[in-house]
């Protein structure tokens, strides 16, 4: 992999990078963030998963990571989380990260772009096709300035009941 050269930018600073290695082993790329803190001299140095996973549902969710590859989205893993747990992956962020969710008795959900929940920041930010898709609530909210995406899945039955989820 590359080498990281981590050098605060000042005295106090706060930056972060986002990296990535390929692991012999298992022959998979991590991508993670590197937090890099520096407060009179001091430096913490934080690394994070570039995306995390939580499951809120009741039930056990099964999730499909894909990304953007020569115009079609490429399923990259498949991931089952448990309720009220999380989990990281290996998602690369700059191939316009994609998910497919499925519950049990419904069928997998449709592709959808993984946007930032903030909407001042600029990175993994929808395209203006997709901005129609994306919900912001009221200002009042705790969650005022989260966008949010409404995924919606079919039941495994014809004619059953349509579930539609908020990520």
């Amino acid at each position: 992999s590359e080498s990281i050269m981590i050098i605060p930018t000042g005295f106090t600073s706060n930056r972060i990078i986002r990296t990535s290695f390929r692991c012999d082993l298992s022959m998979k790329t991590h991508h993670f963030l590197l937090h890099l803190r520096s407060e009179k001299g001091a430096v913490d140095i934080i690394i994070q998963p570039v995306l995390t996973l939580l499951n809120l549902l009741p039930c056990q969710l099964q999730i499909q990571l894909g990304e953007l590859r020569r115009g079609n989205i490429e399923e990259t893993e498949e991931i089952t989380v448990d309720t009220g747990t999380d989990t990281h992956c290996y998602i690369d962020c700059r191939r316009r990260p994609h998910l497919s969710i499925k519950v049990p008795g419904y069928q997998w959900s449709r592709w959808s772009m993984i946007i930032n929940r903030e909407s001042n920041t600029n990175t993994w930010l929808p395209t203006e096709k997709s901005q129609h898709t994306l919900y912001e609530t009221s200002n009042d909210d705790l969650h005022a300035n989260e966008m949010k995406t409404v995924l919606k899945l079919e039941h495994v039955c014809n004619g059953g009941p349509q579930l539609q989820l908020i990520m």
